[in-house]
């Protein structure tokens, strides 16, 4: 039996919201366009590096991968990346790791690569399986003080861990080694710079804040790409360094030979991002198709560490200027560089000139150091908080012993050490070495009624801590004299936020002469004023008659009001010099946070570029050495079975010992600079009578040089 009720429509849920496709299409879109600028695509004007690099180096310095560790396998370091930071895989990791440890495409790398990693040719680098890598010294510059809250920190993805959102950026990596990226609407190609050039840029700013680009460009003439080439003119250099955008043309460099009788073109650089067996293919493509007729034979005469050399060999009778300038017009032997300074400032793309580039860049590196001067000063001052808690108990041992002793607990103990007044009483015996304001606060509390100083729970507990090897009398002088440099230190620090606070201050208020001042008056007031009219007679008809004198009284009230304006328009230029002045004392006083002065960096720097040079011709050395020792192998087995002859085995090891040879020279050669580079990382003495405490050694089995 049926029912007779009519079925009811089903209404959709209140959940299900109408929307208009193009709405839906656009904020997606935007949405999707968003990410990938911010969270892919272009870098950050800081410190110059993507997301995914960034969280690269992170992985690298959790696993301690430091120039002087061993290199481990770099499926290990993008599993890390992939596992804490950047969960998209280790397929899209890797590519990125390869291409920070590429000479040909970064201007000074940040991983220190071992194994097959690509050449310039085109060849794909091995699997990750197959390659191990390390950090170089350019990527530890990037880390420093990275533990010191130099930057701030976000979650990752799970929120299990913290992830920096910049790194602090000692290096200058984006004018150094440049970008590229491809985002939605925009993209980023910024070029590589010498590092020497970058930095001279960058102290000619701070000593001038109103430098121009024409002298910015006698600094950094132009970029330095890392396969070498040729920049034609200056106009378009000129364009970018101006506005953030221009376009360069780039030519290969080559040079004529004669071989055998044929004229022979060498190219001994090619054009950025331009593959050798690209250019190549393009020099046999146009000789094919008669656009370079002349052109007989094509060899690549190139290793695989960047190296280039391409033999063209030409036909009898060709011109070889006429084929070179073919060679610029119809292969990428000369090509287009079009440069786009577009990074992220403030979460923000923007486009930026050269100069705003260094500015981003110095304005980082003040606000890392502020933040790292904060940091040790608020250590600096809780280590001395604690040593002076010492210096109380160490003073009054025997004290402090009785209370501990007779404590049943650890907790009655510090509170029993927090209750009790402490003071240096003028009878002990090394109180000649005890801090002056020590002793004269626990006078004043002594002498106020308090009894003495009293310990914080701070305090108490690193007194709990001390250990009975350090009640010894010269555990006294140790304390003081840890405390005296802590002071020392804090004062220093204090004195150098102190500065740069009121240089800015006294700028701000220099600065505001040159502006407009305005007030407002008002003046109100009232008047009064009797006058006469004259004498008039009056008579009532007798002998004698009488005088008037008639007088007017006036009031009134006077009031006034207006804006009165006051502008400084010449004062022949010496407001405006008394605020440069200052802007660049404040810059100056921000950068006596760093711990060199420009001599001792550039001997730094001096010292760090030896020692890769030297680490560089000892890795050739090793290649070297196994090569010759495969070869004497071969020849040697060949000469045992009859093969090869006495007098090839012998060249045969003669090269082998001279590799050797060669070896052993560079392996000298490295730790000498590493010990010289060791001498500019030590740490100088205030005082020019105190001897000089090294605290890093030349330790020649983890040494790179002794590394197999």
């Amino acid at each position: 039996m049926s029912s007779s009720e009519p079925n009811t429509p089903t209404t959709p849920p209140s959940s299900i919201e109408p929307r208009l496709i193009e709405r839906e299409m656009r904020e997606s879109y935007l949405n999707y366009s968003m990410s990938v600028i911010l969270s892919r695509a272009l870098p950050d004007v800081r410190d110059g590096l993507k997301p995914s690099q960034r969280r690269i180096l992170v992985a690298m310095h959790d696993l301690n991968l430091t120039p002087g560790r061993k290199q481990i396998k770099c499926a290990k370091i993008c599993g890390d990346t992939s596992g804490n930071y950047h969960p998209h895989g280790e397929s899209v990791i890797y590519p990125t790791l390869v291409n920070m440890g590429q000479d040909w495409k970064a201007r000074y790398m940040f991983v220190d690569k071992q194994g097959n990693f690509g050449s310039i040719e085109g060849d794909p680098p091995a699997a990750m399986r197959y390659t191990e890598a390390r950090m170089t010294h350019a990527a530890m510059a990037m880390m420093e003080d990275l533990d010191k809250e130099t930057v701030d920190f976000k979650p990752n993805y799970d929120e299990r861990l913290m992830e920096p959102c910049v790194l602090p950026g000692k290096f200058p990596n984006l004018l150094v080694n440049g970008s590229s990226g491809i985002a939605v609407g925009m993209s980023s190609t910024m070029p590589p710079h010498n590092v020497r050039e970058i930095c001279g840029a960058i102290v000619a700013t701070i000593d001038d804040p109103l430098i121009g680009v024409e002298r910015l460009m006698e600094i950094v003439p132009g970029p330095d790409f890392p396969t070498g080439g040729i920049i034609m003119g200056r106009r378009g250099i000129m364009e970018a360094y101006a506005s953030g955008r221009g376009r360069i043309v780039v030519r290969g460099c080559v040079r004529h030979e004669k071989s055998a009788g044929r004229d022979v073109i060498i190219i001994d650089e090619i054009p950025f991002q331009v593959s050798q067996s690209a250019l190549i293919e393009k020099i046999v493509e146009a000789s094919r198709e008669d656009r370079i007729p002349d052109v007989s034979d094509v060899r690549n005469h190139s290793g695989r560490d960047a190296r280039t050399r391409i033999q063209i060999i030409l036909k009898k009778g060709a011109d070889p200027a006429i084929v070179e300038k073919q060679l610029y017009e119809f292969t990428p032997l000369q090509t287009s560089y079009s440069i786009q300074n577009i990074a992220l400032v403030n979460h923000q793309p923007r486009t930026l000139s050269l100069r705003q580039l260094i500015q981003c860049y110095i304005d980082h590196r003040c606000d890392v150091i502020r933040r790292r001067c904060e940091f040790e000063l608020r250590h600096a001052r809780q280590a001395a908080h604690k040593l002076e808690g010492l210096i109380y108990a160490v003073c009054d041992i025997d004290e402090v012993i009785r209370l501990i002793r007779t404590s049943r607990t650890r907790e009655e103990a510090i509170e029993r050490l927090m209750e009790r007044a402490f003071r240096i009483p003028a009878s002990y015996a090394r109180i000649d070495i005890v801090p002056a304001r020590l002793v004269s606060r626990a006078e004043e509390l002594f002498a106020a009624g308090d009894g003495g100083v009293r310990l914080t729970r701070v305090q108490a507990e690193a007194i709990g801590a001390l250990r009975l090897i350090q009640l010894v009398g010269l555990e006294i002088e140790k304390l003081a004299g840890e405390l005296s440099a802590l002071l020392a230190k804090i004062d220093e620090l204090e004195a150098i936020l102190a500065t740069r606070q009121a240089l800015s201050q006294q700028k701000q208020a220099t600065a505001a002469g040159l502006l407009p001042k305005l007030s407002l008056f008002a003046n109100a007031g009232g008047t009064s004023n009797l006058s006469s009219l004259g004498n008039f007679e009056l008579g009532g008809g007798g002998c004698c008659g009488s005088t008037a004198l008639p007088l007017t009284s006036t009031n009134g009230w006077d009031w006034s009001m207006g804006l009165t304006m006051t502008w400084l328009l010449f004062d022949a230029g010496n407001t405006a010099g008394q605020a440069r002045a200052l802007a660049k004392r404040e810059a100056a006083a921000a950068q006596q946070y760093a711990a060199t002065r420009n001599d001792i960096r550039l001997r730094l720097e001096q010292a760090f570029f030896n020692h890769e040079a030297s680490l560089a011709k000892l890795s050739s050395a090793r290649r070297g050495v196994a090569a010759a020792l495969e070869a004497f192998r071969d020849v040697r087995l060949r000469y045992l079975t009859g093969l090869d002859s006495e007098l090839n085995l012998s060249n045969t090891q003669d090269r082998l010992i001279n590799s050797l040879v060669r070896r052993i020279n560079a392996t000298v050669n490295v730790n000498i600079t590493y010990a010289k580079l060791l001498k500019e990382l030590l740490p100088m003495p205030r005082d020019p009578n105190l001897p000089i405490q090294p605290q890093l050694q030349l330790q020649l089995s983890s040494s790179p040089a002794t590394q197999p």
